[in-house]
């Protein structure tokens, strides 16, 4: 009786690991077939309904004039009202790609450029956008606190930014938007 049950839980196992295979595989191809290619998305391509957002509101940003795409997927960002966002803007003239690198509580990645700096003692939040020495972009998904400069957040939940940003080194392209 007990070899019996063996086989029957043997059996059993298989079954299920074959129909999960098959699940795998059939998201995978759904997964690749929605797949877009970064540099084929133009400004005009962008619509409103493509933008990810929760509409989260916050006094100190505004709405600001460029898109985030992570894993080829957009989200809005609510910019800051300061002089190093407006430079930014007016730096990228279609997309920037930064490469970031994985750290303790962020990501972080160079921009071309020197910004111009506005650093002020915060407390960096999951999902915001930083700068740091006026040249370094990071996003935050764990909270902290320092001296930089804010560029914006990400209108994302939480459980979500930890997904997307915590786990490896991430590619961003920073989209500037023909809406403003």
């Amino acid at each position: 009786m007990n070899n019996y049950w063996k086989i029957v839980f043997k059996k059993i196992f298989i079954f299920v690991v074959i129909i999960l295979t098959l699940l795998l595989i059939c998201c995978k191809k759904q997964e690749k077939s929605d797949i877009i290619d970064n540099d084929d998305i133009t400004k005009e391509d962008i619509k409103e309904s493509d933008v990810i957002s929760d509409n989260t509101s916050n006094d100190e940003i505004v709405k600001g004039t460029l898109i985030l795409s992570v894993n080829n997927n957009l989200y809005s960002l609510l910019l800051a009202d300061n002089s190093t966002v407006k430079e930014l803007i007016e730096l990228i003239n279609d997309r920037v790609i930064v490469e970031l690198e994985l750290k303790e509580h962020y990501q972080v990645g160079r921009i071309g450029n020197n910004l111009l700096i506005n650093d002020e003692d915060i407390s960096v939040n999951v999902g915001d956008i930083v700068l740091l020495d006026g040249c370094y972009i990071i996003i935050a998904f764990e909270p902290f606190n320092g001296k930089y400069t804010r560029i914006g957040h990400i209108s994302l939940r939480a459980n979500e930014i930890v997904e997307m940003f915590g786990e490896e080194d991430v590619s961003i392209t920073l989209i500037k938007s023909n809406k403003g």
